[in-house]
């Protein structure tokens, strides 16, 4: 079997990650329709990256990253958002 033997989105799929990948996710997921959130990464995990960072990379630098405004990345550093907080 090959990738273009494979319906569309597997196919597009097994293009990106290759095919026994693919067939892993479908044995996991067939049937089910699943949707990826924006954000790949925690809200714990970004915080605490961000305050570990805060000298070595620019708010713009930060926001770029993750994919946060600037506005709300400065927020995460002034501890104006907690993670229990945010509806992200």
């Amino acid at each position: 079997m090959k990738n273009s033997d494979l319906a569309p989105v597997y196919r597009e799929i097994a293009d990106e990650i290759g095919f026994e990948n693919t067939v892993k996710i479908y044995n996991q997921f067939k049937g089910q329709q699943v949707s990826f959130p924006q954000r790949l990464y925690a809200a714990e995990y970004v915080i605490r990256y961000i305050k570990e960072n805060k000298g070595n990379m620019s708010v713009k630098e930060l926001a770029k990253k993750f994919g946060y405004t600037e506005r709300r990345i400065r927020q995460f550093m002034n501890g104006e958002v907690r993670c229990e907080d945010r509806k992200e």
